[in-house]
């Protein structure tokens, strides 16, 4: 059974910028707040991801990218177009 979920740049992928200014456009997110807030969308250890994005590959690739950094997803996979 296949289930789309959608994960956003700003709003999952990544921290608020910091209130100082220092740091990029889109910071990392601490690695347990990615967790909770993957979980939301109902991506666990043991799902399968397949990411995929409109706009290049740019984004299924930080995705892929954090949930490697979080190292706990064995089932991953991106399309390129």
């Amino acid at each position: 059974m296949i289930d789309m979920r959608v994960a956003g740049l700003s709003e999952d992928l990544s921290s608020p910028k910091r209130s100082n200014g220092e740091g990029d456009r889109h910071p990392l997110p601490e690695p347990g707040v990615l967790a909770d807030g993957l979980g939301r969308i109902g991506i666990g250890n043991h799902t399968a991801v397949i990411a995929y994005d409109d706009q290049g590959g740019a984004m299924a690739s930080r995705l892929r990218w954090l949930l490697q950094w979080l190292g706990q997803y064995q089932q991953l996979y991106q399309l390129v177009e």
